[in-house]
């Protein structure tokens, strides 16, 4: 990220592209990598919400296919259960200074009655940028925020900084 003489981004140099726009929008999830160039600081919501880890795994579907996602209260924090096309998504959102993968994947096997294959460990603090737009760049969607691993309420968060962008851009053209 090259940034003018006035702070702007000018630039987005990688190893076989260099790209110079006048406005940049930041999707680049947890790493924030134009924002964090800008000075963009992470605000952290872990007091209100005590959980930074959790494990995603998939299920075969069962022959009764639900038709919604299902949160289940667990005794390291809770679990969910969503169909998708041709399997189950399944996680469980815990806080890893009180329990490890270990313990939760144990917890959690004594329902499934196949092993359970972890598909990736998310570590994460919840919370938001101090700034969603600085400068020439906005952050969206995991760049600006992330509450939870339950991808349907980042996605929907995401829908909306999108339409307000849209309105915002629309206003200010």
């Amino acid at each position: 990220v090259k940034l003018d003489e006035s702070g702007n981004v000018d630039t987005l140099v990688g190893e076989a592209y260099r790209h110079q726009f006048e406005f940049y929008i930041d999707t680049t999830g947890f790493e924030r990598v134009i924002h964090k160039q800008l000075g963009s600081k992470w605000i952290s919501y872990q007091k209100h919400l005590p959980t930074n880890s959790a494990i995603a795994f998939p299920s075969p579907l069962d022959k009764k296919i639900s038709t919604f996602t299902t949160a289940t209260a667990r005794q390291h924090g809770w679990s969910w259960q969503a169909p998708v096309q041709e399997r189950y998504g399944n996680g469980y959102v815990f806080n890893n200074n009180f329990a490890d993968v270990n313990t939760v994947l144990d917890e959690l096997q004594i329902e499934y009655k196949d092993k359970i294959k972890i598909a990736k460990v998310i570590d994460f603090t919840p919370g938001k940028v101090d700034k969603f737009w600085i400068k020439n760049c906005v952050a969206v969607g995991l760049s600006g925020s992330f509450i939870e691993p339950l991808e349907a309420s980042s996605i929907g968060a995401t829908i909306e900084q999108v339409k307000c962008l849209a309105s915002s851009l629309v206003c200010w053209s």
